[in-house]
């Protein structure tokens, strides 16, 4: 082979050379491509998430539930053992005390505004988009589980006039038993885990039951 055909076969073959890197070069730059709109797309989806708890959370009537659970008001007046026996309780569809009624009316406003965020982070599918049980932007969903639970089931020495009534009427005008889970499970997500169940629920903090039904209680006049 003359020295010409020597330089032929040399170019020819650095020319598969460089296409062979071109080609990798380009896998190369479509991966990165790939990986980085993948992670644009998750960071989106992320910070949309977010933005959906952030509205939710914001729309909880935390005052409301501080008020009630915490200080143990409603506008001017002070609830003592006997206005929370008439407010919360299923024997009592209509309280015969004008700001007893309000009261109850304000407590259903106040567990309907929990209802959105509770479906966000207590749904067992999906990706959660919470940064640690103390969460800023979950704050007044935080503060009133704080308030209901410190009525509920008070912890650290804490009294509180709650019964097993009332519990069994916010349990049940708050939803069936798909609702509650969710609602529990929400809480065990900031740390509230345990803290709404009782021996008089048939919903088990420790079991699953999406999908079952819940039998209302009868309501007595």
């Amino acid at each position: 082979m003359t020295s010409s055909e020597d330089v032929k076969s040399a170019l020819e073959w650095a020319g598969l050379v460089m296409e062979i890197a071109q080609a990798i070069g380009t896998v190369m730059i479509g991966l990165a491509g790939f990986a980085w709109s993948a992670h644009e797309k998750s960071a989106t989806e992320y910070n949309n998430r977010r933005q959906l708890m952030s509205e939710a959370a914001s729309q909880i009537d935390m005052d409301f539930a501080m008020s009630m659970f915490k200080d143990r008001t409603f506008e001017q007046y002070s609830i003592g053992e006997g206005d929370f026996h008439q407010i919360l309780s299923l024997r009592f569809k209509f309280p015969t005390v004008a700001w007893h009624r309000k009261c109850r009316s304000r407590l259903m406003v106040f567990l309907e505004t929990i209802r959105p965020i509770a479906h966000i982070i207590g749904k067992p599918d999906g990706e959660l988009a919470i940064e640690g049980q103390i969460d800023p932007i979950l704050f007044k969903f935080r503060l009133s589980m704080l308030a209901l639970g410190d009525f509920w089931s008070p912890q650290g020495g804490l009294k509180s006039m709650c019964n097993d009534e009332h519990r069994e009427y916010i349990r049940e005008i708050y939803g069936d038993q798909y609702e509650w889970h969710l609602l529990c499970t929400a809480c065990s997500r900031i740390g509230f885990k345990g803290r709404f169940v009782g021996p008089w629920d048939n919903d088990n903090d420790d079991d699953d039951p999406f999908g079952k039904s819940h039998t209302s209680l009868e309501v007595k006049v």
